[in-house]
């Protein structure tokens, strides 16, 4: 610690300070992390900023600044930090110190997805999804399968119900059963009780057990 403390005082030093902030804070001292966290922001390292953010927005070791924190969140969030895209975009669409927005807070879930933030591409798809419009749902399959390949089970479970109901993607019962097991396979109960239906439908009731048991003990009643 004492050494990231050290090379945070240089020109350079800002992923020094960013550190020296997280060692600070997991020993329970938000009040010191947060300065560190500033100078690292100061210093141009923007998860510095987002991190500064996190406190402000939770009144950790600062006094709570709604405003301050979204400030801090835009600011790393325009420099490709996608994670501060998501807390923003979390902000603005839960009204935490401003009117609720959940247009406005689209636009940076979308730039979180396009960082690889999965649950900002998932909560972008759940919206498109709803639409009725095709495009929207087409979007929402894309967005869905870019979370499914990232190993988001519940992305795989969303994916392969548009697939089972033929919604922005042509329907395609084979390839639903495989994304349900997939999703099975990435820890969502779900995903093995919905593999079972299919295999029960298909007659299948040796595969069905397998997938229905799996889908008990994950919790699936």
């Amino acid at each position: 610690l004492e050494r990231l403390i050290t090379r945070c005082g240089s020109a350079t030093g800002g992923a020094d300070c960013s550190a020296a902030g997280d060692s600070i804070e997991a020993d329970g001292d938000a009040t010191r992390a947060a300065e560190f966290f500033g100078r690292a922001c100061h210093a141009n390292h923007w998860e510095g900023c987002r991190r500064l953010g996190i406190l402000q927005r939770d009144g950790r070791g600062v006094t709570r600044d709604y405003t301050q924190a979204r400030v801090n969140f835009q600011t790393a969030c325009e420099h490709d930090n996608a994670l501060a895209c998501y807390d923003l975009a979390s902000m603005i669409e839960a009204g935490i110190g401003t009117v609720g927005d959940a247009g406005r807070a689209r636009q940076w879930y979308e730039r979180a997805c396009e960082g690889d933030v999965d649950e900002a591409c998932v909560h972008v798809a759940e919206r498109l999804a709803t639409s009725d419009s095709p495009t929207d749902v087409e979007d929402a399959a894309r967005l869905y399968d870019r979370a499914c390949d990232h190993e988001d089970g519940l992305a795989c479970v969303a994916l392969g119900e548009l697939y089972a109901a033929g919604r922005g993607v042509e329907r395609d019962l084979p390839d639903a059963r495989r994304l349900f097991e997939r999703a099975c396979a990435h820890e969502a109960p779900l995903g093995c009780e919905l593999a079972g239906n299919l295999y029960s439908d298909e007659g299948d009731t040796r595969h069905a057990t397998t997938f229905y048991r799996r889908g008990c003990d994950g919790g699936r009643m």
